[in-house]
């Protein structure tokens, strides 16, 4: 940033790959409480009636 200039193309990029990482962990981890949790232990935690 020389002079003031304000490289808003770097600003943007930088906030969409934030937004992105944000959207992207979010999906993971439904998926993985889904397919860890739900998927394979649930049956453990019907079976200790917890």
């Amino acid at each position: 940033m020389e002079g003031g200039v304000v490289p808003w193309s770097e600003m943007f990029g930088t906030f969409a790959l934030a937004v992105g990482a944000a959207v992207g962990m979010e999906y993971w981890a439904r998926w993985a409480h889904r397919a860890l949790w739900h998927d394979s232990l649930w049956h453990m935690h019907e079976n200790l009636n917890l």
